[in-house]
């Protein structure tokens, strides 16, 4: 197994964020540029959940408002292998958030060969970054980088407008990876014979894509996706999923990167054969594959 260096963690882009994550033990927030912009304040901690990983996460900065944000958000952290350890921490902590007057904010953070024993949320005007605690000196190598995961509950009336996280200003990520739009079972349980994976966000896409379903799946997923545009910054994915009496999918990130997609329901069942569905996504255009042309 390969081992990182401070050399190759530069190499992959993570120097920066070690030598930031380094420089937190002093006061100064992981990812900040020093002498620029209004001082840093404090406006969250302790955090509502912390964990040092030894297999980064998915890189999510987000602001969660709402029930179905947090009910959503833990997707980011489903792990096709079945580990749902980290996404089960990821809900109980959510769990405590009042959403009535606060918000919660979510940050990943690179930490190099480093960890952390906690965490701050600090803002310097509308731009949010994570002031790393307890950091001490990191080994000279190690197998993989580390991060940081951390989850603040912040007053609505503290938040600031607009938010953006980190030196690069960057967006909030969506609370969730992809929504659940249709779901049918392949009809005679035969294997469509379509792509496992296919991008129907425009309605000839689609339409040419329930054209090679059987007659009566076509039907039910037209029905069900009938009617939902597609937001500019959303693309709508189709999938083939297989399995036993289900009742549904979810598309999670795999630790490759690509999207892939997990069966619900039927844990229990077993079949002589293997039915076959398709399930329909929205996800964020962020996430999605470049759709062929």
């Amino acid at each position: 197994m390969a081992m990182f260096t401070p050399a190759r963690i530069a190499a992959a882009g993570l120097l920066a964020a070690l030598a930031a994550g380094a420089a937190a033990c002093g006061g100064t927030p992981a990812g900040a540029e020093s002498g620029k912009g209004p001082a840093p304040q404090r406006i969250a901690s302790p955090p509502l959940y912390f964990q040092n990983s030894d297999r980064p996460p998915q890189q999510v900065r987000t602001v969660l408002r709402t029930r179905e944000d947090v009910a959503r958000f833990p997707d980011w952290f489903a792990r096709p292998s079945g580990d749902s350890t980290m996404a089960e921490g990821i809900a109980a902590g959510l769990r405590k958030a009042d959403l009535s007057r606060n918000v919660v904010v979510a940050y990943t953070t690179d930490t190099g060969c480093g960890t952390a024993g906690g965490a701050e949320l600090v803002a310097s005007g509308n731009q949010l970054d994570l002031r790393l605690l307890d950091h001490p000196a990191p080994p000279p190598e190690c197998y993989a980088p580390n991060a940081v995961t951390a989850l603040f509950e912040v007053d609505r009336d503290r938040m600031p407008a607009d938010p953006v996280f980190g030196p690069d200003r960057e967006a909030p990520d969506p609370p969730a990876p992809a929504r659940l739009v249709a779901f049918a079972e392949v009809e005679g349980a035969v294997e469509p014979r379509v792509e496992p994976q296919a991008d129907v966000t425009d309605g000839a896409r689609l339409d040419g894509y329930l054209a090679r379903l059987p007659s009566r799946t076509a039907d039910e997923l037209r029905r069900e996706v009938a009617g939902g545009t597609v937001p500019e910054q959303e693309r709508r994915l189709a999938f083939v999923v297989s399995g036993c009496r289900l009742t549904g999918a979810e598309l999670v990130r795999s630790e490759e990167g690509p999207l892939a997609v997990r069966p619900v329901g039927g844990e229990t069942v077993r079949c002589v054969r293997a039915e076959h569905y398709v399930a329909v996504f929205t996800v964020p255009a962020s996430l999605a594959p470049v759709p062929p042309r």
